[in-house]
């Protein structure tokens, strides 16, 4: 049970799909803002419909927060246009771990001025922005992104002649931000649900002739239905049942699909028939989360290939000339998918091949069957020195992994345990390390494993420079069999042998591991075979 809470909540999650919502979201918060923008005076002004001293005695006693209190009058119109520039950078990605704060204080400062204005369209905009706020929101889809595959691929060329960006990089926050809507969500209509049955005409099935024939919100002529009322009937006792048992059938995912249609269809009507179109999108929005980010980037995919080429299909870089680095990182950060080939060129006219970027298993997998076999490189003395040696100990996350944990730190090593190889490569994009130390069980996939195994192999210099593979399942141990670069110790040691198998596996490499800091110069490094492989 607590595996299953823990995986619920904290499991590392990709950004694609709450990034999805932040442009959604945002869009429409921009549109209710220049629309709150038409009678500003009117709405927040001392002498508009809602006298400040009324709203302020009706919120007594209460947290409600807006910084419209402390505007005065005469800029009232510079506030309000400083607040669509912020919420126009949240839509687009700029500094959006700013922004998206500001974007939530925004939403509630307009919400809470005008209380008698506020709508349930601005109840669903204010959580969806802050659960954004609380995720990496920011982490693609933005120009935040866009910024971070330029620095990081432009110091990539210029260290190692190699377009390396860091990839896109799982979170925890984006996976409690995910869960947090989709949690949210089912409240509200479980709430809506329950309170309706509070009313007569939910029951004997009038609430959605009633709703139809309402002369405030009707925007179409159905005064037929008088003559059908099984229209009426059935609409009503479904949308009841549809909303309280939102919060159980959601989380089948057989029945997901069919749920999140008959919602799509209920607000698509409500703005249809009532004219309360913005409400209805910003309910069909919050339903992004409910989908992989998987989803989000084969979509984007797809639709970034269908676009024409960015200029050429290869550019040639000098790695010498710095305006030239510069113009290569800045097309090729706008090439998500790789379409353009950069052919580096050092001072030797050597071309230097390269390796493309993975973002998923499913691109690791690819990678196995057409990437080339690229040496692994040792890892420099300057990059250790001073510091403790960086272990990634692949592991299931029970009593056994936690206590090979803390018995690794005692020996000296920075260790950080990861639970599958999702997580492994999460991590490995965030912080590098020095080395990889697996226990291999039958639970994971064996192409989850080739994939890995090639990414580490075709990481660059970034990559762990060692892996020692601890096999309990032999469909896995063959995966890794045959490389020199990784040793296996077969069977499943305890915790004290695991403790120096690690502690002897590098040994001649890394005389004192086991004792603290290593030393400068002790690193040594060997090369082996006719390819300049090094081990």
């Amino acid at each position: 049970m607590w595996k299953a809470w823990d995986w619920f909540w904290f499991h590392p999650q990709r950004p694609e799909a709450i990034a999805f919502l932040r442009i959604l979201s945002g869009a429409m918060l921009v549109y209710t803002t220049i629309v709150w923008g038409i009678k500003l005076e009117a709405f927040f002004g001392p002498h508009g419909y809602q006298d400040p001293l009324l709203v302020q005695s009706q919120l007594i006693d209460s947290t409600a927060l807006s910084f419209w209190w402390w505007v005065p009058t005469e800029h009232l119109r510079l506030a309000h246009n400083i607040c669509l520039a912020i919420l126009t950078l949240y839509v687009l990605g700029v500094f959006t771990r700013i922004t998206s704060w500001l974007a939530f204080l925004i939403c509630i400062s307009y919400a809470n001025r005008a209380v008698d204005a506020n709508f349930g369209l601005d109840q669903i905009n204010a959580f969806l922005t802050f659960y954004c706020a609380i995720g990496d929101s920011g982490g693609t889809f933005s120009v935040d992104r866009l910024w971070k595959r330029y620095r990081t691929g432009l110091r990539s060329l210029k260290l190692r002649g190699v377009w390396k960006p860091n990839p896109v990089a799982a979170s925890v926050a984006t996976r409690v931000a995910t869960r947090l809507v989709q949690i949210h969500m089912c409240c509200v209509y479980l709430w809506a649900g329950f309170g309706k049955l509070k009313g007569t005409t939910w029951w004997d099935g009038r609430a959605f002739w009633y709703a139809l024939s309402n002369g405030e919100y009707k925007t179409h002529d159905l005064l037929w239905v008088a003559w059908h009322p099984w229209i009426s009937d059935i609409v009503t006792h479904v949308t009841i049942i549809w909303e309280v048992t939102f919060i159980a059938l959601i989380w089948v995912p057989a029945l997901r699909p069919w749920i999140l249609l008959m919602g799509v269809l209920m607000h698509l009507g409500i703005g249809g028939f009532m004219g309360l179109w913005t409400f209805g999108l910003i309910m069909i929005f919050a339903y992004t989360m409910y989908f992989p980010p998987e989803l989000y980037q084969r979509i984007f995919t797809k639709l970034w290939n269908s676009l024409p080429a960015l200029g050429e299909r290869e550019v040639v870089v000098d790695q010498s000339n710095r305006a030239s680095l510069s113009t290569a990182s800045w097309i090729k950060a706008w090439d998500p998918t790789d379409r353009i080939a950069l052919l580096v060129q050092g001072q030797s006219s050597e071309v230097v091949p390269q390796v493309k970027a993975i973002y998923s298993i499913a691109d690791w997998w690819r990678e196995v069957r057409k990437a080339p076999e690229v040496s692994w490189p040792f890892v420099t003395t300057d990059r250790l020195q001073g510091e403790r040696l960086r272990l990634v100990l692949l592991a299931n996350q029970n009593r056994r992994s936690l206590e090979l944990q803390d018995e690794l730190t005692k020996h000296g090593f920075e260790c950080r345990l990861a639970v599958d190889v999702v997580a492994a490569c999460s991590m490995l994009s965030v912080r590098p390390a020095d080395a990889v130390v697996m226990l291999l069980t039958n639970r994971e996939d064996v192409a989850d494993y080739r994939a890995f195994r090639q990414l580490l192999l075709c990481g660059g210099e970034e990559a762990p420079t060692s892996v020692l593979v601890l096999g309990t399942g032999q469909k896995q141990d063959n995966v890794w069999r045959n490389s020199e670069e990784h040793r296996i110790v077969a069977g499943g040691p305890v915790t004290d042998e695991i403790v120096r198998e690690v502690t002897s596996s590098w040994g001649e490499a890394f005389p004192k591991w086991e004792l603290g800091p290593i030393p400068a110069g002790k690193l040594k490094q060997k090369q082996t075979g006719k390819s300049g492989s090094r081990s």
